[in-house]
């Protein structure tokens, strides 16, 4: 069966017309007044994924790793994927035919396309929110697509998490579809039989908007709330969030909804959350499913990274406090405090109190990290997401194209570098290669070396300027200021890389004018404002670690001012390693009579040896970047080691960060740890045309190991691809 009545549901299986339809069919048998539908059942679905060979690629995707390893980027990016293939496989001719054939009749008023899986509105198992519906549909194309677009919201990555934490089976998921003509009242909402936030109190919610529910349920629009007394219906308080306006509802019309909820209850035996539009007579019931609680898992973060999301208002509102107030804020703040003497200038009591002045600092812009930048950062997922559904390309990532940005903080110091680079004649280049075997090479030291003639003093000078502009900045808890042969090293070897050039701008001009002219009067300035959004949180995605980077680069210099002052007077031993030192430091700038050590905590590494464990040749991963490259593994897990990675290894390490991006031009390949197909890793692979995998957790690798990185995959072998051992 592949179409259904909604009317005429009592002996179909839920297996065949999902939750919702069920619901549906039993408010209406039950005399609750429900829009007129259809149900595309389950059976359409199957056959759609597999003709189209979707099937295959949902298996393949899921296969790559456990769910359980996968970060919230992941989720994310394999549901994209999966997505995009329904956005790109119509539905087969055969099988549109008997859909349109069935609901003709209905295609005379606008209709709706609502989400009704397996276990949707079951008892226990709301799926709330967590897959679409698509409103005043008109035409049989725009149908169709909206048809595959429900179908493809089993996979979004809510949907893949929520399956997972609920022990559902990802081999059973199934997706029918309703149809129902769209009811159109002067105002809709929503109602809870119980209040779901607080299950002591005997009291209901009811909250409403004006027209349709499609703003209340997407978040776009804040309702008027009404609490009532769950027994008598009574009003016990009232809530615009505007303020001031009139109330939508008046208590006739919260005195039916009332009565409505209590039979609702009564005929079912369950606390309802229903979706309703109209008033009196003409209340109708949009859908009706039990409440539920979802408990959380507080040890997995990735459910906190997708409740981030934003709405288009608020997204808004936050690109205009992160553009005028944040990132300005940032950069100011980094360089006042560059620009204090703490060296010369303060007393070990002045620099005690400047430490902790610096400690509030960074913990303040830690906090907005988290609680403004990381929320900002969806702006590009939303965007990925309205692109995909707006162009349907071939390419999933085909967006990040109109995103790049050649202005971020790390693409202009990496330009300098190549540009001085570039500008190191013979004579220079042998006095630097003697320069950067000596020990502990200091700023000092490298101005006694060159002085031997203007190229060289030339060169000394625009060194200075990149090194206290761009690498006054922490890497992996180390100030890379401080030690100048890290950039000095780097320098002497992009004189022999091979150097790409990745402008792209006539694909990019192309692209965005194709994007433009593809929107509709209704999504023309969503469309427009999402993509601006996107192109300052692409930047950010950057600027804001660099920025971050900086201040916590001078917390550090404080810090370190502190523990060179107490060596001198003798009241310390040890080595300092981190800001975990702070308070002993302080405690002995205030007590000049106290002595301390401090406990060397460097990271004990071994060459023959790793962290992640091979049980086989191969490991999977993310297909981050494709390509097919081979070269010797450099693995990255300490500032020091940058100055090990030659050019043509593969780059192994937890994840590329915006301070050492400069290195993945020189490389054969990236893999690693973390995984998604945003992270600066993939992102600056595909750029480049090199392969990258990331995600991969069980590697063990030694440095100097030959890698062979399989980008279309997302494959990683110990030792020579396939091809080659054939050759």
């Amino acid at each position: 069966m592949i179409i259904a009545p909604l009317d005429g549901l009592r002996d179909i299986s839920v297996t065949l017309i999902g939750g919702k339809a069920k619901k549906l069919y039993e408010l209406n048998n039950k005399g609750f007044k429900v829009p007129c539908g259809i149900v595309i059942t389950t059976k359409a679905y199957q056959e759609y994924i597999t003709e189209t060979g979707i099937a295959t690629v949902i298996d393949t995707e899921l296969g790559r790793k456990s769910l359980d390893t996968m970060r919230w980027e992941e989720l994310w990016d394999t549901s994209l994927r999966i997505k995009n293939h329904f956005l790109n496989h119509k539905i087969p001719t055969k099988l549109s035919d008997t859909i349109l054939k069935s609901i003709g009749h209905l295609l005379s008023t606008p209709l709706a396309v609502r989400s009704s899986s397996v276990k949707e509105d079951s008892e226990g198992v709301s799926f709330a929110g967590i897959h679409e519906s698509f409103t005043n549909i008109s035409d049989e194309g725009s149908l169709m697509k909206a048809i595959r677009m429900v179908w493809a919201s089993l996979w979004s990555d809510a949907a893949l998490l929520y399956r997972k934490e609920l022990k559902l089976s990802f081999s059973a998921s199934s997706m029918a579809v309703i149809i129902q003509k769209m009811v159109i009242k002067d105002v809709s909402g929503v109602a809870f039989g119980q209040d779901p936030t607080n299950l002591h109190i005997e009291q209901e919610i009811v909250e409403a908007v004006k027209g349709t529910c499609e703003g209340l349920v997407s978040g776009n629009v804040e309702p008027q709330k009404w609490i009532l007394s769950k027994y008598s219906g009574q009003i016990t308080n009232f809530v615009s969030e505007k303020g001031g306006f009139k109330p939508l509802l008046k208590k006739r019309d919260l005195a039916c909804i009332h009565r409505a909820l209590r039979s609702i209850e009564q005929n079912f035996g369950f606390e309802p959350d229903i979706e309703w539009t109209g008033r009196g007579k003409d209340l109708t019931f949009l859908q009706a499913r039990p409440i539920t609680t979802f408990k959380k898992n507080n040890l997995d973060k990735r459910e906190w990274y997708l409740s981030l999301s934003l709405n288009t208002d608020n997204l808004k509102a936050l690109f205009e406090k992160v553009t005028k107030e944040i990132i300005p804020s940032l950069d100011r703040d980094g360089c006042n405090l560059a620009k204090i003497e703490i060296e010369n200038n303060l007393s070990n009591k002045q620099l005690a109190q400047e430490i902790r002045f610096r400690r509030k600092v960074l913990e303040k812009w830690r906090n907005v990290y988290v609680d403004d930048l990381i929320p900002f950062a969806h702006g590009v997922r939303a965007f990925g997401s309205f692109y995909n559904a707006t162009i349907s390309p071939s390419d999933t990532y085909e967006f990040v194209k109109l995103l790049s940005s050649s202005e971020t903080l790390a693409a202009k110091r990496n330009r300098k570098l190549q540009k001085l680079a570039k500008a190191i004649n013979s004579k220079t280049l042998q006095t630097l290669l003697e320069a950067s075997s000596l020990k502990n090479l200091t700023i000092e030291k490298l101005s006694e070396v060159l002085k031997q003639d203007t190229q060289e003093k030339f060169f000394l000078k625009k060194f200075k300027q990149v090194l206290f502009d761009d690498f006054d900045i922490v890497y992996l808890g180390q100030r890379l200021i401080n030690n100048p042969s890290y950039v000095l090293t780097e320098l002497l070897k992009l004189v022999d890389a091979p150097h790409s050039d990745n402008n792209n701008i006539n694909e990019k001009i192309l692209l965005e004018k194709n994007y433009i002219e593809t929107l509709t009067k209704e999504t023309k300035v969503y469309g427009a404002d999402i993509l601006n959004i996107a192109r300052l949180s692409w930047q950010l995605r950057d600027d804001d670690n660099i920025l971050l980077s900086r201040i916590e680069s001078q917390y550090l210099r404080g810090l370190e001012e502190g523990f060179n002052r107490l060596k001198t007077a003798g009241q310390i031993s040890g080595s300092f390693v981190s800001e975990e030192d702070e308070i002993t430091i302080i405690d002995l700038l205030l007590h000049p009579n106290n002595k301390g050590s401090i406990k060397e905590s460097k990271k004990e590494k071994n060459d023959k040896k790793s962290t992640m464990h091979i049980r086989q040749r191969q490991v999977n991963g993310q297909p981050a970047s494709p390509g097919l490259a081979s070269g010797k593994a450099c693995i990255i897990e300490s500032a020091e080691d940058l100055i090990r990675f030659e050019n043509g290894n593969v780059l192994v390490c937890n994840a590329i960060e915006p301070q050492m991006t400069y290195l993945v031009c020189r490389a054969a390949a990236v893999v690693e740890k973390r995984g998604g197909m945003l992270i600066h890793g993939a992102i600056i692979a595909r750029e480049l045309g090199i392969p990258c995998v990331n995600g991969v957790v069980d590697l063990d690798v030694t440095n100097g190991d030959l890698l062979t990185v399989d980008g279309y995959l997302g494959i990683v072998s110990v030792g020579a691809s396939t091809l080659d051992l054939f050759e």
